[in-house]
């Protein structure tokens, strides 16, 4: 049932996020974290672990459980991963990475311009490690309501 890729996808995004604050508030550990901070990292693009390789594992995984890991679906869902995949590590990530050059020279020579927004990509670990945690939770949701 589609309802269940959804849940997946929702369920893998969702469970990267909330990590993602845990991690922040276990390095952070004793700082006072403001309320806009937090919520700054339960919705933050980039970090640990990716939430676009979470969601988009866990739904290419239920699909491959539920229409098989030969069907035209899984295909097509497993091509998409891997160019959002591609895109967090390589795309966004240098253009992340430009922003912050551009906002530092910004700053560093004093241009009455305001900053550029910067979108963080990831690391390939990241993005490894929210693949692995998509992947598990595509089995667990097929495992639960197969």
């Amino acid at each position: 049932m589609s309802i269940y890729v959804i849940l997946s996808f929702v369920l893998g995004f969702t469970l990267a996020q909330i990590l993602k604050l845990i991690i922040f508030l276990i390095v952070n550990c004793g700082k006072k974290a403001k309320a806009k901070e937090i919520f700054g990292w339960l919705v933050k693009s980039g970090g640990m672990p990716s939430g676009h390789s979470a969601s988009f594992g866990a739904a290419t995984t239920y699909i491959g459980f539920h229409e098989g890991f030969d069907s035209v679906i899984f295909a097509l869902a497993l091509c998409m991963m891997i160019v959002i995949v591609y895109d967090a590590v390589n795309v966004r990530y240098a253009t992340g990475e430009q922003g912050k050059k551009i906002n530092k020279i910004i700053e560093k020579q004093k241009i009455d311009e305001k900053g550029v927004k910067v979108i963080e990509g990831h690391t390939k670990i990241e993005v490894l490690a929210g693949t692995l945690l998509g992947i598990l939770i595509g089995v667990i949701i097929f495992s639960i309501f197969g």
